[in-house]
């Protein structure tokens, strides 16, 4: 082993154990740790890409990964930013300008929109910047190595996803009367999307290089038990989200992994159908919010009834430049209607806070990331940050998800993996599909 790689690998396991060192930190609630944590980052000052790991896990929990009220994940964003000016100066990457040109339109409209919102705030406004900041600068970077890279992530999903499992061991008893939670300031739907979006990168490792049996292994119960922790917290866009977003890809891969699906495929209908017939055993009141008569009593959680009322007022009133960006504003909105929430909605939210001007812009952007994916989409390692988004996508048809970071963080992978995927990483379908098909 070379110099280089010895130097990738002690790296590697550094930056999961910054991972374990958030997780901690958190649930022991100790400045201690989280002071080692800050530290241990900014050690990686010239390293930006293995600080990703531990900002993309804090990143899918604001409320939860928080200190006094500050998310953990905007002081670790700004210590990626600076490490990955750092690396643009040092290594003296020309300027994608594409990327700068949507940068420089986003903020001028978002400035502007929230100038002139309802609510008169910039709160939205400013966290967005970082967001889009992250965005830019990623797309920056160069010579990363994708194999390596993803891996880190399918691990740190793992250690965090084993971390969950055994501090909600002790709040499983209660389930009986409540759906799983980690704090009465915690937003359950949160928690679930997080959980939801750490199984989409685990999901990955099935199909990216470098596994074994005992990786599928640990990869498949890793998975299980979070679904079990999604199921619990009661929150179902999240369960769909990830169940829709594995059944898409797995039906897209089946052309090309047939004999693996093929061999795999009755064992994995036996554990679902076991899995299903024994939870409908257990008598858990939070498990009646997956019936079909729940949902339909409650409209969804009541969504509905915010989309018949604000999509036609914004209609109305602000069909081109809705009524400002910021989720601040559509709360604003929906109050006045005597509703306690937002639209819940993706499309929705977008269009409540921006009109048409808005949907447009962004999803033009949207529209070109996509496209580029789509064209890479044989290579494996893409998979990351297009399962980390189709996650994101499908709950945000019952979630707030356009200003989440989340969201954002995987529009910043894409644009890191989509300009790191060398020539010789770039399989040809006839490539692809003969290893895909080599012997178990």
């Amino acid at each position: 082993m070379n110099m280089s790689k010895r130097k990738e690998k002690y790296l590697s396991i550094y930056s999961v154990i910054l991972v374990v060192v958030l997780m901690l930190a958190q649930i022991n609630e100790s400045t201690t740790l989280l002071s080692v944590l800050f530290v241990g980052i900014a050690l990686l000052f010239f390293n930006p890409v293995f600080i990703l790991p531990v900002f993309i896990i804090s990143s899918l929990g604001n409320t939860f990964f928080a200190y006094d009220g500050i998310s953990i994940s905007r002081i670790i964003g700004f210590l990626l930013i600076a490490a990955c000016l750092m690396a643009q100066i040092r290594n003296r990457i020309p300027i994608k300008k594409i990327g700068f040109i949507f940068l420089v339109i986003f903020f001028i409209y978002t400035l502007i929109s929230s100038a002139f919102s309802i609510t008169g705030s910039f709160v939205s406004f400013i966290v967005f910047m970082q967001s889009l900041v992250v965005v830019f600068l990623l797309s920056q970077l160069r010579n990363i190595n994708l194999h390596n890279l993803s891996w880190i992530l399918i691990i740190s999903s793992v250690v965090t996803i084993i971390i969950f499992s055994f501090w909600f061991k002790e709040n499983i008893i209660e389930l009986g009367i409540q759906r799983l939670s980690v704090s009465e300031d915690t937003s359950i739907n949160r928690l679930a999307t997080m959980i939801s979006q750490l199984i989409a990168i685990l999901f990955t490792g099935f199909l990216i290089p470098g596994k074994n049996k005992l990786i599928k292994i640990i990869l498949f119960s890793t998975i299980l038990i979070g679904l079990i922790l999604i199921i619990f917290t009661g929150t179902r866009s999240a369960l769909i989200a990830i169940i829709v977003s594995i059944v898409i890809i797995t039906l897209y891969f089946f052309k090309i992994y047939t004999k693996k699906v093929i061999i795999y495929l009755p064992l994995i209908i036996l554990v679902g159908y076991l899995f299903i017939n024994q939870f409908q055993e257990l008598d858990i009141h939070v498990l009646k919010r997956f019936t079909v008569e729940e949902v339909q009593d409650d409209a969804g959680s009541g969504r509905i009834g915010v989309w018949k009322a604000l999509v036609p007022k914004t209609f109305k009133d602000g069909l081109f430049f809705g009524f400002g960006f910021g989720a601040e504003n559509v709360y604003d909105l929906a109050k006045q209607y005597g509703f306690r929430f937002s639209a819940h909605n993706l499309l929705i939210d977008m269009f409540i806070q921006m009109g048409l001007t808005g949907l447009i812009l962004f999803f033009t952007y949207f529209f070109i990331l996509a496209k580029k994916l789509l064209k890479s989409i044989d290579n494996p390692y893409i998979l990351v940050p297009v399962m980390i988004l189709l996650t994101g996508l499908i709950n945000g048809i019952g979630e707030t998800v356009f200003l989440e970071k989340f969201f954002w963080n995987g529009i910043a992978l894409a644009w890191l993996y989509l300009n790191n995927l060398p020539n010789s990483l770039k399989m040809s379908k006839q490539t692809y599909i003969k290893e895909a098909n080599e012997p178990v």
